[in-house]
């Protein structure tokens, strides 16, 4: 903003040479609501400088067009000259060195008309004027209900069975619902300016009349001020000052809400340290709880592999104790199998005693009947004998 304001009166102070040219102060200065404009620098230099600030209403300047006058006649003169330029140079384009050369010379016949201060006298007045209330009718465009019921009336008697057409943009149709648009709201901007209390003369606003009102600026060079009776804005100038009053008001109540922020941080600071060794001994107290609860857990974890360790002793006992049972039960299967085994060669050996002692006995038999039959040299004993001897 300090820029715009900066470049703002550099432009006014430097390319508006009124009084060099011979133009009487007060002048009205036309301008649109940009921001700059309202700014207590500018509209003091304006005010100190003898220039009366007429400020468009917002949403106006289109409506108005207060300068297209003037750059309709440049645009046609400047185009002439590019026409000329053009025929007597035929295949060629206009680059920036012929726009140069073209330019001046436009220009000169431009500016040499005396009908072009004329004409800056009267811009944006004579047809629209320089206030709303102005406007004439014919500017304005018919509402979208208005145009829908036109078209679908048309439509139904065309009986067209094709679709409607969506404007394109750039046509007539969308430029004509932009105008809709902006003179929509044109009009909620004049109503609220008739709600307004001040007056236009107050604000620096007035109203044109007639195009008789205007004067010869050629001839008499009157002001544009003095035809249509406009004040210096010191209403506006006192609004805005009481406006930076009450800024600086509000920067106070700033400053003051920011020092009590800082001095309830400060307080709370403080209020922080104080607590901090309360908080420091709570924090002991939680950290020895903790070491507490995994000293228990420390604890009953041993205890349960302790549990577990000894169910493993016990059941390795259990498992010993089996096992030597087992054994034991295997030593005296062991044990009587022997002692069946012992009983059973004892026996066998018995017999084998007894086998062997009638054998005896049967041999000495047959030795003591041999000899006695050798004795007796008897036959028949000799029979006898061999029969005892097929026996045995």
């Amino acid at each position: 903003m300090k820029r715009e304001v900066d470049v703002l009166i550099s432009t006014q102070a430097n390319a508006f040479q009124v009084v060099a040219r011979g133009v009487k102060k007060p002048v009205m200065w036309l301008t649109d609501g940009q921001s700059a404009r309202f700014n207590l620098k500018v509209i003091e230099y304006a005010e100190d400088n003898e220039l009366v600030e007429f400020v468009y209403p917002p949403h106006t300047t289109t409506a108005h067009s207060p300068l297209d006058r003037i750059f309709h006649q440049w645009h046609t003169t400047y185009s002439k000259s590019v026409e000329a330029w053009c025929k007597a140079n035929p295949g060629k384009t206009v680059t920036k060195a012929v726009f140069a050369a073209v330019f001046p010379e436009a220009w000169d016949k431009w500016t040499r008309n005396i009908r072009v201060p004329r004409v800056a006298a009267k811009v944006g007045i004579t047809e629209n004027g320089i206030f709303p209330e102005n406007i004439a009718d014919s500017f304005f465009v018919k509402s979208n209900l208005q145009q829908e019921v036109a078209h679908a009336a048309r439509v139904k008697e065309e009986r067209s069975i094709l679709p409607p057409i969506t404007p394109q943009e750039g046509t007539f149709s969308t430029r004509t619902q932009k105008l809709e648009e902006e003179n929509r709201l044109l009009r909620e901007e004049l109503h609220r300016l008739r709600a307004c209390p001040l007056s236009p003369e107050e604000i620096g606003l007035c109203t044109i009349k007639s195009e008789s009102q205007i004067p010869s600026v050629g001839t008499s060079r009157k002001k544009v001020t003095q035809v249509w009776g406009s004040v210096p804005a010191t209403g506006l100038r006192r609004t805005l000052r009481e406006g930076e009053a009450a800024e600086a008001n509000r920067q106070y109540m700033l400053e003051q809400q920011e020092m009590f922020n800082a001095c309830a941080r400060e307080l709370e600071r403080l209020e922080e340290e104080a607590n901090a060794p309360l908080r420091e001994a709570e924090q002991a107290e939680r950290e020895a709880e903790r070491l507490r609860r995994m000293a228990e857990k420390e604890a009953e974890k041993v205890r349960k592999e302790a549990e577990k360790a000894e169910r493993e002793l016990e059941r390795s006992r259990v498992l010993e104790a089996k096992r030597a049972e087992r054994i034991r039960r295997d030593a005296e299967k062991v044990a009587k199998a022997a002692e069946r085994e012992n009983k059973k060669r004892e026996r066998e050996a018995a017999a084998q005693q007894k086998k062997s002692e009638a054998e005896a006995r049967k041999q000495a038999r047959v030795e003591g009947l041999a000899n006695r039959a050798q004795q007796q040299q008897n036959p028949a004993a000799g029979s006898a004998l061999a029969d005892i001897s097929n026996q045995v």
